[in-house]
């Protein structure tokens, strides 16, 4: 029989300390408030605090009035949201909360979020309930997390129609990404996004090994200084430089110095995350106002991009030898659509593949008899030589290590979808969780795997479907494996799949080769912290990852 779920309730600790938590999320926001605002902040609360208060009655009997309200309010909607729920399905169990709008569940939510434990505290809810499904409410928002495959089934294939990405995920993150940005529309605005990029992403181009070789050497570079280097930060600057050649025809040349794409998305990436949380609350707090400049840099970059593809001089190329931007710029496409276009292929291009390099390269440190055994796959197939395109396909291990990476840290653990119409997923609801959930239009649901509808990072490290060492690395576990197909999704599944994954796929496979060529170790320092996930777009790691590269000594 599940236990309870875990009360949301302000542990001891932290209560005591509220005053300290605020000053430290007041800390993390600040830098982004423009002076103006915090100015006309600062003399709004001098003017209110400096007013002598009257301890009156009509004072008193005025907050009593307050506070009543305030409960009836609440009350009344969420008795109206059960009975709408109940007209069309059940809802599923409640994370337990009890201030008014659930003010205590967001703060310890933000609390377990700035932690980078939100991962951890959804998953135990899920664990809790039989239906592996439960729904969070704050502020008037109702976000659902499941990681049953057959809710994820559901949105994702056989339901999918019902489930898009919504108004709120366009709202929240169409100034960052773009308003027609394929990760933020659905509908029409969603197939006229796919078809602009999916006959460059889909295929594999003759020189795709040939420009990513050139970016290792780069990479190459950064390792061999000698002692211990950030791995993520140059993971992320080396497959932004190989991403940016392949499909725009020039490189960010991110490794070899300060990137305007990279610095702002870092700053917009963790606030519109944080926003999430609130759904349409969030409207009345922008990026654009708590981030102006890491916008602007931004707009800056991608527009700079597009005036450069368009001065050049595309007679002096077939037709057959254009990149992605060249392609756009000769259909005539809007500035709009080409730079929304650019954004995709920079984030599903460059963020995922990057993401899971660094875990490999930090659980190859951790694990060196793995690394040993993928070194040994290499110099079989390639020797020595950089491998070609065929050579991976010969590289098992290398595949059954980065599916076990897939499995542990999928870049897109939790994913956000939203009701477009009155919907219902097929278990999870009810006493016994066997009942359908209702999903009423509007409502932001959460797969826990990140808030993304469906969890993904806690689908592929359930006990009952990879057994006691699921939350153990083993990459021999992919052995002969039968896995079923909604049990383990690197790539997701129905219309919504990635379309680059054989892209990215060789990507990860031809870099983890090629460092098994180079080095003969990698050492993890003592002293690091233990490694965390932290949440934002994708989930990421949450501490720097710091690894020494030891090179082979390729004269014995």
């Amino acid at each position: 029989m599940a236990s309870p779920i875990p009360s949301a309730g302000l542990p001891t600790t932290l209560a005591s300390n509220l005053t300290d938590f605020a000053g430290n999320v007041v800390s993390v926001i600040s830098p982004y408030i423009p002076d103006a605002i915090k100015s006309n902040l600062n003399s709004l609360a001098s003017s209110k605090l400096t007013q002598e208060m009257t301890k009156s009655w009509n004072w008193a009997a005025y907050s009593t009035l307050l506070i009543a309200s305030i409960y009836v309010f609440d009350w009344g909607a969420k008795s109206r949201r059960d009975k709408r729920l109940r007209d069309f399905g059940s809802p599923p169990p409640l994370v337990p909360f009890k201030a008014p709008f659930g003010i205590d569940l967001a703060v310890y939510s933000l609390y377990r979020f700035f932690k980078f434990t939100f991962f951890e505290l959804v998953n135990s809810w899920l664990e809790a309930v039989p239906g592996r499904t439960v729904e969070m409410r704050m502020f008037g928002t109702g976000l659902i997390f499941t990681d049953e495959p057959a809710n994820i089934k559901a949105i994702m294939s056989t339901e999918w129609s019902s489930f898009g990405r919504g108004e709120v995920t366009k709202r929240i993150w169409g100034d960052m990404l773009g308003e027609t940005q394929i990760f933020v529309v659905d509908g029409e605005d969603w197939h006229n996004s796919k078809e602009r990029i999916k006959g460059h992403v889909m295929k594999m181009r003759s020189d795709d090994l040939e420009i990513t070789e050139k970016h290792a050497q780069q990479l190459f570079k950064r390792f061999d200084v000698g002692k211990p280097i950030e791995v993520y930060d140059v993971a992320d600057r080396y497959q932004l430089d190989v991403v940016s050649e392949v499909f725009f025809g020039e490189s960010a040349d991110s490794l070899t110095g300060h990137h305007p794409f990279r610095d702002p998305m870092e700053t917009l990436h963790p606030i519109n995350t944080a926003r999430m949380l609130f759904g349409k609350n969030a409207y009345y707090v922008k990026d654009k106002y708590l981030a102006p400049k890491a916008l602007k840099e931004l707009n800056g970059y991608t527009s700079g991009i597009v005036d450069r593809a368009y001065a050049r001089d595309l007679s002096k190329k077939s037709p057959e030898d254009y990149n992605m931007l060249d392609d756009l710029v000769s259909q005539k496409k809007s500035v709009k659509d080409i730079k929304d276009s650019m954004m995709t292929i920079m984030l599903g291009g460059k963020d995922p593949s990057a993401i899971l390099i660094a875990w490999a390269i930090f659980l190859m440190g951790k694990y060196p008899n793995v690394m040993k055994k993928m070194q040994a796959e290499v110099a079989r197939v390639s020797g020595d030589e950089p491998p070609s395109a065929s050579d991976l396909k010969e590289m098992t291990y290398i595949r059954h290590v980065i599916n076990e990476t897939f499995r542990l840290y999928h870049p897109l653990g939790m994913n956000v979808r939203m009701a477009l119409k009155d919907a219902t997923l097929p278990i999870g609801g009810g006493k016994s969780g066997r009942d359908p959930v209702a999903v009423p239009k509007d409502t932001t649901i959460t797969h826990p795997s990140t808030i993304t509808v469906y969890s993904l990072g806690g689908l592929q490290r359930r006990k009952d479907i990879y057994g006691e060492d699921a939350l153990e690395f083993r990459p021999e576990r992919w052995e002969g494996a039968n896995i079923n197909r909604w049990h383990f999704i690197p790539y997701n599944h129905g219309p919504r799949h990635c379309l680059g994954q054989k892209f990215g796929q060789q990507q990860m496979e031809y870099i983890l080769a090629r460092i098994c060529q180079e080095y003969q170790e990698i050492r993890i320092p003592p002293g690091q912290p233990e490694q965390q996930i932290r949440i934002e777009l994708n989930l990421k790691m949450a501490h720097p990852c710091m690894c020494e590269f030891v090179k082979k000594n390729k004269g014995n």
